[in-house]
Formats: structure tokens, C-alpha cells, sequence
């Protein structure tokens, strides 16, 4: 038969996450990838973030502080969000880089600090993924470099490949979605990075 695309093979990947206390657990990336254009949970949070500030209600930040909180808690529904759809993963994008939503997220470190871990305790299959590889980029380009060099070390130890460290973070160089995360980890952070 034909091989699986790069896509495929990261809907049907086991992905190893770890929760707040430092358990780990496997969750089933191909199940979590339900959240479409038409998901209203989605929707009524977007709608909420993206309007200006002088126009948000009470209720808008409500809704998005809540999806914010269980972001953080929840690390399915961040895996979720992030590998199953675009409107997902462009809605956790933009909490990434909401410095100017202050009203709405008001410790937004502390946020980008935990998708920084959770996603980098997935990284392999997120560099693979057609979504959530823009997750990983937005981290390096808006966290701080400790939250960057998470995603590094997550490239070089998740790796497959048996050519070592620069194998591995050649592997990831090669792949089609991989490339992006190379070339903003080189822009930001290379001089960091000994392994480059």
C-alpha cells in the first residue's frame, strides 16, 4: 500500500504529556482532533477576543478567561485545540502574542510558560502537524528564551533519527512543516543553541 503522509501519521500518534504534577500520559492525538471552524466554543471565544477592548462585555471576557484557565489545566483540550483544526490553533496563537489583551489575560506568562511545556513534551508530533507547527513557531518568536530553548531541547530528545543531536534536528529541518520551526529557532534564538 501507499505510505502515510507526515498528516497522517501524526493523527494516529500516541503523544506523550505531562500534567501539572509532572505525571506522564498518553493521549491519542486522533481522537483529540475534532475542533473545527464550526465548534461554538470556539467561536464564542474568538468572537470575544478579537473584538476591542472598549467593546468586550463582561461575559465576552468570561468566556475567555475560562478557555484560557482550562488551557492551562486541561492540557487534551490545549493538544486539542492546537493539532485539530486551524480556527484552534490560530485561536492559541493569538494568546501566545495577546500582549495587547491584557484586559482579558492577566498573567500571561504564567500561560505561555505552561503551553511552552506541554507542547514541547509533544514536539515531534507537532512539528509534523499542518496546525500546530504555527503553535511552536508563535512560542519561539513571543516567549521568552527559556519557553524557546524548551522547544529546542524538545526537537533534539524526541527525535527519531540515530545520527545524534544534529541528526535529529536535521530530521526536523527536512519535513515539510519542521522547516518553519528551524528557521525561526535559527532567527531567534541560535546563538543559544550548540546543537545548530
Amino acid at each position: 500500500g501507499t505510505s502515510k503522509t507526515s498528516e497522517a501519521l501524526a493523527t494516529d500518534l500516541l503523544v506523550e504529556v505531562r500534567d501539572a504534577s509532572g505525571s506522564r500520559r498518553l493521549v491519542n492525538v486522533h481522537l483529540l482532533a475534532n475542533r473545527g471552524k464550526d465548534d461554538p466554543e470556539l467561536k464564542r471565544v474568538k468572537q470575544a477576543f478579537h473584538k476591542q477592548a472598549a467593546e468586550r462585555t463582561d461575559e465576552d471576557r468570561r468566556h475567555v478567561r475560562q478557555f484560557v484557565e482550562d488551557l492551562q489545566n486541561e492540557e487534551d483540550k490545549m493538544i486539542k485545540c492546537c493539532f485539530g483544526s486551524f480556527e484552534g490553533s490560530k485561536l492559541v496563537q493569538d494568546i501566545i502574542e495577546c500582549k495587547q489583551h491584557e484586559d482579558i489575560i492577566q498573567s500571561q506568562d504564567e500561560v505561555n510558560k505552561v503551553l511552552a511545556r506541554i507542547m514541547s513534551s509533544c514536539v515531534q508530533s507537532a512539528w509534523e502537524s499542518r496546525h500546530a507547527n504555527f503553535v511552536l513557531t508563535q512560542i519561539i518568536k513571543h516567549c521568552d528564551e527559556n519557553e524557546a530553548k524548551l522547544i529546542a531541547n524538545g526537537i533534539i530528545a524526541n527525535g527519531i533519527d540515530t545520527n545524534g543531536i544534529k541528526g535529529r534536528a536535521a530530521q526536523c529541518a527536512r519535513q515539510q512543516y519542521g522547516c518553519r520551526v528551524i528557521c525561526m529557532l535559527i532567527q531567534e534564538v541560535t546563538h543559544e543553541l550548540d546543537w545548530m
